[in-house]
């Protein structure tokens, strides 16, 4: 299940963001790639530990848990905190898995879900495009400053190389209370559709069947 959802975070924050990365020190992303090759991964990345990366950290997280699209798309449990990162000039990170079980800030994230938050336009830089391998074929994503990119974390993916300008992104991973992608998006999809038919004005009479379905759905695959 692979969704876009746009401008999920405030194009200004990004902004605001972008401007504070300029003197951010940011450090080698291969000391977070576990057993990768140092070959797979090239890219940089802001310490979490960092003031500013906690205060960034917690903006977005703000954001994101503010977005109805967002906690629709994908039941959150828990998440990682986002860690931003950078693609300069040559920078990839070349096909890859996420580790199953990650650091979480309590106990341990089941990584269901890997999101892609972009913190600058696609215009920004050229290459650097997010390639996700599915049963149909390999999608490309590119997003622009707010746009959020959720996808199933156990996909082999991979970012291509930066040809010119720098790709900024903050990255997470996320436990859902619904562990299967075809169910979080069969409830998505319900969920928009409900939300359709009330801006179309359909009485509330009508959309009772399905908001009875898709309270019955919840209960069957959510895991609280």
């Amino acid at each position: 299940m692979n969704i876009v959802l746009e401008s999920v975070i405030d194009p200004a924050l990004c902004e605001r963001i972008v401007g504070r990365l300029v003197e951010a020190q940011f450090v080698d992303g291969g000391a977070t790639s576990g057993k990768l090759d140092e070959a797979v991964k090239r890219t940089l990345q802001l310490p979490l530990r960092d003031p500013l990366a906690r205060e960034i950290s917690r903006d977005l997280t703000r954001s994101l848990s503010g977005s109805e699209d967002f906690v629709n798309a994908v039941r959150l449990k828990t998440m990682t905190p986002p860690r931003v990162n950078r693609y300069d000039e040559g920078m990839y990170y070349h096909d890859h898995l996420d580790n199953a079980l990650m650091a979480g800030p309590r106990q341990a994230v089941r990584t269901d879900i890997a999101m892609t938050i972009c913190l600058n336009d696609a215009a920004d830089y050229e290459g650097g495009d997010l390639i996700i391998q599915g049963d149909s074929g390999e999608r490309c994503f590119r997003g622009n400053a707010g746009d959020v990119i959720v996808y199933p974390a156990g996909s082999i993916h991979r970012v291509t190389p930066v040809t010119a300008g720098s790709r900024l992104v903050a990255v997470s991973w996320i436990q859902s209370q619904v562990k299967d992608p075809g169910q979080r998006r069969i409830l998505f999809d319900l969920d928009r559709s409900l939300k359709a038919l009330e801006a179309e004005g359909v009485r509330r009479e009508l959309r009772l069947p399905l908001l009875q379905l898709r309270s019955q759905l919840v209960r069957l695959w959510s895991e609280p």
